[in-house]
């Protein structure tokens, strides 16, 4: 007979489909992070210490395998028949043997199931892994980007164990043998690493709102009223925005009765490749002054954390400054905010992540707050989505 844990803990397994899609995305957080919680608690230290030295790196490497056999895309999606080792190995070309053993891989740790001997369906989870921006970044964090982690620890020492700050000459290019070269630069230089790239922040992207929808920053009432009355006006720039198209939804989503301009700003590659519709593309270089003046709002996405250097924040910073039009023109801020206590593994592995690609930092309110004010700024508002782990500061010239 089975003990009342375990009977409970099987009983919540049977509700996950219905909680997933019923609870709200705190409380599903929430109960993620109990799971979590609860695994620390039952396994003794060895177990933890073999799970992370011995699974975790094995199931990855397993994953990766599996994109490149072939696997995810042969078994489908879930409910489809299962298929065993020897159609799987076959469909890859690859030793049957091999290919089993890493199935077996696969099915402990729930990626795929197994339901009979040697017989294996897909999951919720491998089903997923058929879309290419999720293949994309699982490769791209494995084979362009995994090395990088075993070299921190020597390339501390050669920095005297301080907090990285050069972006040129930081983790990445420690474990690549290429000083003085961003890792922006080398993805713009391979078109390959380039495109997994953007995958991986297409999965960062995926499932969560855009920041001006509903429940997030009131785009409306803090921009629009009070905002531009013609189309000569420009409503908001979008400094180093990348290449996703954000702001012809933006432009859809206002409708014809906003008026006010969109403007990208990138570099000449993504320039030359956007489709500027409702929207303009221009050049341009947030290490250089803003050349437009008078918009009602100046936004920064994700830029400021690639740099951990407080000093470098302010130089960006001050190259907008003088464009801005005191009491009208608004600067918005969309990062990451890390909490000041028991911080989630969501944030604290992205500002590592960030740390070993860019020399980058996340940051805290506090951080944040004093960096703007520093220059000039005050805040007027943050603003936070419960589907997203991004929030947006609005502030304006003091």
């Amino acid at each position: 007979m089975e003990s009342g844990p375990i009977s409970q803990i099987k009983q919540l397994l049977d509700q996950a489909s219905d909680l997933r899609e019923k609870l709200s995305n705190a409380d599903r957080h929430q109960l993620l992070g109990l799971t979590d919680a609860l695994i620390n608690e039952l396994q003794r230290p060895d177990e933890a210490v073999f799970r992370l030295t011995f699974n975790q790196p094995g199931h990855y490497l397993a994953i990766r395998l599996a994109i490149q056999w072939g696997v995810f895309d042969y078994l489908g999606g879930v409910g489809e028949p299962g298929k065993t080792s020897t159609q799987l190995a076959g469909n890859a070309g690859a030793d049957q043997r091999l290919v089993a053993r890493f199935l077996r891989h696969l099915a402990a740790n729930g990626t795929i199931r197994e339901t009979d001997l040697d017989t294996y369906t897909s999951t919720r989870l491998s089903s997923s892994f058929r879309q290419k921006f999720y293949k994309d970044a699982l490769v791209f964090m494995f084979d362009d980007f995994y090395n990088v982690g075993w070299k921190v620890p020597s390339f501390l020492d050669s920095i005297n164990h301080r907090n990285p700050a050069d972006i040129d000459n930081g983790p990445f290019q420690h474990a690549n043998d290429m000083p003085n070269k961003s890792l922006y630069t080398y993805l713009n230089e391979d078109a390959g690493m380039g495109q997994r790239f953007g995958g991986m922040i297409q999965m960062y992207n995926a499932g969560k709102p855009f920041f001006w929808e509903d429940g997030w920053y009131p785009l409306r009432d803090r921009l629009v009223q009070g905002g531009p009355k013609s189309d000569d006006e420009v409503l908001l720039i979008d400094i180093g925005g990348g290449n996703a198209g954000d702001l012809g939804i933006l432009r859809k989503a206002l409708g014809p009765d906003v008026k006010g301009r969109l403007i990208l700003q990138e570099l000449k590659h993504i320039v030359d490749s956007a489709d500027q519709d409702g929207y303009e593309a221009q050049i341009g270089d947030w290490n250089q002054a803003q050349p437009v003046k008078g918009a009602r709002a100046y936004m920064l996405q994700h830029i400021l954390h690639d740099f951990s250097s407080d000093d470098a924040c302010r130089r960006i910073l001050k190259n907008i400054i003088p464009a801005m039009t005191p009491g009208y023109s608004k600067l918005l801020i969309k990062e990451l905010l890390i909490p000041d206590r028991n911080a989630p593994w969501a944030l604290t592995s992205l500002d590592v992540n960030v740390m070993q690609s860019l020399s980058g930092q996340e940051r805290t309110e506090k951080q944040f707050r004093s960096l703007l004010e520093s220059v000039g700024f005050k805040v007027d508002g943050m603003w936070g989505h419960p589907d997203a782990i991004d929030v947006v500061i609005e502030a304006s010239l003091a």
